[in-house]
C-alpha cells in the first residue's frame, strides 16, 4: 500500500490540526475590508505543508462567502507554468483575465483591460537588440514603444475599476522556492510590480532561506532587505504536533503490515528503536510518506522472510541516510554475529569493528551520526563491542532467537535484507515454519529430501534446532517435535553435509544431529523420551549408525566410557537405566546385521564397531570373525577406515586419512594390501561407489608410501590430486588387462 505525496484538499483529511489555523487566516483575509493590498509570506521548509495549508484557506473561503462577506476572486498562479520569466506579468493577466470572465461576468471592462495589459505588456517586450533590418527594426521598436507608454495608463483604469467596484482579489504562488534563482526575482518583481492594486491580497508560499538566497544573487547580497521590502505580514508556518507526525507514521506503518502478529512484536526493542532512534528523523508529513512508502514495497516482497521491526529499522537508514545505507553490506562480518567478550581476541575484533563503523558513517556530518549510530547498533547488537553496554538502548546477540526470528544481525539472514529477494543458498522462513509446525508427516519427509539435495541441509538443521529451542517446556508444540524428531532420525542417513567444502571451522555434520535431538527432546515431556527413542533404536529403517550416533550422545551424557566423574543425572535427557536398554538394542541389532552381511556395506562400520567393542569386547570380537568373506567385503571394510577432512594452510584443501592401525586390530594390513591390489584391477571394484573407490585408492597410496616401514599408528594425509592420479592408474590397468583377455 503506498501513500502519495500530494498535499491534502480538504480540511477534513488533516492529520497535524492545522485546520483551525487555516480557518483563522482565512477569517483574516476575508475581513480585510480596506481597500489597500498586501501581502503575506507563508515560510516553511520542504515537505512542511504551506500546499495543504493553501488549499484549506482555499476551501475555508468557499464556507465563509456570505451575502454580507462575497466570495472573493482567486487565482492560483502558478509561475511552472511559464517557460519565460520575462512573460510572468503578461501570464498573471491572462490567467487573471480568464478567472474574472469566469467568475465576475459581469465585469467585463475588467476582463477587456487585463487582456489590454497583458498585450502591451507582451509587446512591450519585445524590444531587443538583435533586430538588423532597418524598416522592421525601427517599425516593431516604435510599436512597442507606444504600446509601453500605453501600460501605465491600463493599470491606472483598472486599479480605478477595482476601487469602484470593490472586488476583492486573492492570489496564492506557491512553490516559489523550486524556481530557479532567475525565476524566483521574477515572482518578486511581478508582486512588487503590482502590489498597489486594492482590495488584493497575495498569498506566497516558500522556504525563506531559499528565496533569500536566490534574490541575494540578483540584488547584490541584499536579498532579506529586498524580500521585507515585499512580505509585509511575514509569519512561519507552525511546525505540526511531533506527536501528531508520529501517529501518522504509526497508522501508515499499520495499514502496510496489516498488524504485526502477536508472535512477532518485541514491544521493548521497537520502543528502543523508535525513541532512540526513528523519531528523530521523523519532521514532516513528506517524511512519513516517503519512509513508508520505500517499506511498504520491502514490505511486500519480504514480509515472511525477515524480521518486520529490523526491516522498518533499516528502511529508515536507507531512506534518511542513504550513503551509510550504501556500505552496510559490504561490513556483514562486522556486523553480524556476536562479538569476543575477553580474551587475546577480543581488542583485534574491537579493532576491526571499529574500523568498519567509522568506514560506514564516513559521510554523516560532524555532530548528526549519534541518531544512525542508536539505529545501527539497535539492529547490530555486535557494535556494541565500541560503544557502552550500559547504555538503556542496547541489545545483546542471541543466536537462537535471530536464527529464528530472521534478525538481520543473523549471518544467514543479512544478505536478503538488501536484495529484494532470497539469496541463492537460503530457505524461505515461511516455508520452514509451515514444514516444522503445520506440514503433515509426508509432506515433511519428501522436503527434508528436497532440502538435502538443493544443499540446504545444514541451515535447515539450524533452524529446526533454534526453533524448538524457543519452545522449550512448551508441552503445546510436543506433538510437532515428536513428528520432526522421528522424521529426521529416521533419515537422517540420507542426508549429506553440504558444508564440506566451505569452511575449515565448520562443525562436524552429525553434531547437527545431536543438537536437533536435544532440542526436539527438551520440547517433548521427558517421561516419554525413553519410549519415543526405544522404537526408533528398534525401527530396522533407522540406519545403524544413526543408532550409534545418538547411543554415544547418550552414552557422553553420563560421562560412559570417558575418564570424567559422572554427570548430574537429572539433566540428562535419558537415566542410566535407560541407556544400559538401548545398549543391549544396538548389540542385537549389529550382531543380526553382521550375520546378514548388510552392516559390511555401511560405510560407518568400523564406527559402529568400536562402539560395539566397548560394550562388550567379547561380542564384539566373535561377531566379527568371519566378518569378511570377499575381497568386495575387505573393500567395503578398509574404506570405512578412511576418512576424508580438512588441512589449512594458504588455502583450505581436503584430504584422506588412513587409519591402518585400525585395520590392523581386525585384519592383517599387509594381506589386505595385497588383496586389494589384485581387486582393484577386477570388476568388482566398479562395484563401489565412487566415494569407497577414493578411499580404497588413498589406502594403496598410503602403504605404498610406508611400504618400507612398519606400521604407522595414525594414518597418513592423502591429497586430492594423488587420489586422481591413482584411480587414473587403476582405470589404465583395468583397460590393459581388458585389451589383454
Amino acid at each position: 500500500m503506498f501513500n502519495s505525496d500530494l498535499p491534502i484538499e480538504k480540511t477534513k483529511d488533516d492529520v497535524l490540526n492545522r485546520g483551525i489555523f487555516a480557518e483563522n487566516l482565512a477569517k483574516a483575509m476575508l475581513n480585510h475590508t480596506a481597500p489597500e493590498g498586501f501581502v503575506i509570506g507563508m515560510y516553511g521548509k520542504w515537505g512542511s505543508g504551506k500546499t495543504s495549508v493553501i488549499n484549506m484557506v482555499l476551501e475555508q473561503f468557499e464556507s465563509m462567502a456570505t451575502k454580507e462577506i462575497q466570495k472573493p476572486v482567486i487565482l492560483k498562479f502558478n509561475p511552472w507554468l511559464c517557460p519565460d520569466p520575462k512573460q510572468l506579468i503578461s501570464q498573471f493577466f491572462k490567467q487573471l483575465s480568464s478567472i474574472f470572465e469566469k467568475e465576475k461576468p459581469m465585469f467585463k471592462d475588467i476582463c477587456g483591460y487585463m487582456n489590454n495589459y497583458a498585450v502591451a505588456f507582451a509587446l512591450a517586450g519585445i524590444i531587443t537588440p538583435w533586430i538588423f533590418l532597418p524598416i522592421i527594426g525601427n517599425f516593431v521598436a516604435q510599436k512597442a514603444a507606444k504600446k509601453n507608454s500605453d501600460l501605465q495608463n491600463i493599470k491606472n483604469t483598472i486599479i480605478s475599476s477595482l476601487l469602484e467596484k470593490k472586488v476583492k482579489l486573492i492570489v496564492t504562488i506557491d512553490d516559489i522556492d523550486r524556481l530557479s534563482s532567475t525565476e524566483i526575482a521574477s515572482v518578486f518583481q511581478l508582486v512588487k510590480s503590482l502590489a498597489d492594486f486594492p482590495y488584493t491580497l497575495y498569498l506566497l508560499a516558500f522556504d525563506r532561506e531559499i528565496v533569500i538566497k536566490a534574490l541575494g544573487e540578483v540584488q547584490k547580497g541584499y536579498g532579506a532587505e529586498y524580500l521585507e521590502k515585499i512580505i509585509q505580514i511575514p509569519f512561519e508556518l507552525p511546525l505540526p504536533n511531533a506527536d501528531d507526525i508520529y501517529q501518522v507514521f504509526f497508522n501508515k506503518l499499520e495499514a502496510v503490515t496489516g498488524g504485526i502478529p502477536e508472535e512477532k512484536r518485541d514491544k521493548r526493542y521497537w520502543s528502543d528503536l523508535f525513541y532512540f532512534g526513528i523519531r528523530h528523523y521523523l519532521h514532516t508529513i513528506r517524511d512519513t510518506v516517503r519512509y513508508t512508502n520505500t517499506f511498504a514495497l520491502k514490505y511486500s516482497l519480504l514480509k515472511d522472510e525477515t524480521n518486520i521491526i529490523d526491516l522498518i529499522g533499516l528502511t529508515c537508514v536507507q531512506v534518511f541516510e542513504p550513503e551509510v545505507y550504501s556500505k552496510l553490506p559490504f561490513h556483514k562480518e562486522c556486523l553480524c554475529g556476536s562479538s569476543a567478550d575477553y580474551g587475546s581476541q577480543h581488542q583485534q575484533e574491537k579493532d576491526k569493528v571499529q574500523h568498519a563503523y567509522d568506514a560506514i558513517i564516513s559521510d554523516v556530518p560532524n555532530g548528526e551520526a549519534e541518531n544512525v549510530k542508536s539505529v545501527l547498533r539497535l539492529l547490530f547488537p555486535k557494535l556494541n563491542i565500541i560503544f557502552s553496554y550500559s547504555s538503556s538502548h542496547s541489545r545483546h546477540y542471541d543466536a537462537t532467537t535471530a536464527l529464528v526470528k530472521g534478525y538481520i544481525s543473523n549471518p544467514e539472514s543479512f544478505e536478503r535484507y538488501f536484495l529484494l529477494s532470497l539469496e541463492p543458498t537460503a530457505i524461505s522462513n515461511k516455508a520452514l515454519e509451515h514444514l516444522l509446525f503445520t506440514a503433515t508427516e509426508n509432506e515433511f519427509l519428501e522436503e527434508i529430501i528436497k532440502i538435502n539435495s538443493s544443499r540446504k541441509i545444514t541451515k535447515f538443521l539450524k533452524y529446526i534446532r533454534a526453533s524448538f529451542d524457543l519452545k522449550k517446556g512448551r508441552l503445546e508444540y510436543s506433538r510437532r517435535a515428536r513428528m520432526v524428531l522421528e522424521c529426521l532420525v529416521l533419515n537422517w542417513s540420507k542426508l549429506d553435509d553440504d558444508d564440506e567444502n566451505q569452511a575449515f571451522f565448520s562443525m562436524p555434520f552429525y553434531w547437527h544431529l545431536s543438537f536437533c535431538v536435544h532440542s526436539l527432546l527438551n520440547t517433548i515431556d521427558k517421561p516419554e523420551h525413553y519410549d519415543i527413542i526405544r522404537a526408533m533404536f528398534s525401527d530396522s529403517k533407522v540406519d545403524l549408525f544413526t543408532v550409534t550416533l545418538l547411543l554415544l550422545d547418550f552414552e557422553n551424557q553420563h560421562n560412559r566410557f570417558t575418564d570424567r566423574a559422572s554427570k548430574d543425572e537429572s539433566k540428562a535427557l535419558l537415566s542410566l537405566n535407560e541407556i544400559l536398554e538401548l545398549e543391549s538394542i544396538f548389540v542385537e541389532r549389529t550382531i543380526r546385521e553382521i550375520g546378514s552381511g548388510e552392516l559390511i556395506k555401511n560405510s560407518y562400520l568400523i564406527y559402529i564397531l568400536q562402539l560395539l567393542e566397548q560394550i562388550d569386547e567379547t561380542k564384539a570380537k566373535e561377531c566379527t570373525n568371519g566378518m569378511i568373506n570377499s575381497d568386495l567385503d575387505l573393500a567395503h571394510f578398509i574404506s570405512s577406515t578412511v576418512r576424508l577432512g580438512k588441512v589449512s594452510s594458504r588455502t583450505v584443501y581436503q584430504v584422506w586419512n588412513v587409519k591402518k592401525d585400525v585395520i590392523s586390530k581386525y585384519f592383517d594390513i599387509n594381506e589386505a594390501y595385497s588383496r586389494i591390489n589384485t581387486f582393484v584391477v577386477s570388476g568388482e571394484f566398479a562395484l563401489l561407489d565412487v566415494k569407497k573407490q577414493e578411499n580404497i585408492a588413498a589406502f594403496l597410496i598410503s602403504m605404498e608410501k610406508n611400504i618400507a616401514h612398519d606400521l604407522m599408528v595414525g594414518g597418513d594425509r592423502i591429497v586430492a590430486l594423488d587420489i586422481k592420479k591413482k584411480l587414473n592408474h587403476i582405470e589404465s590397468n583395468l583397460s590393459n588387462r581388458s585389451l589383454e583377455s
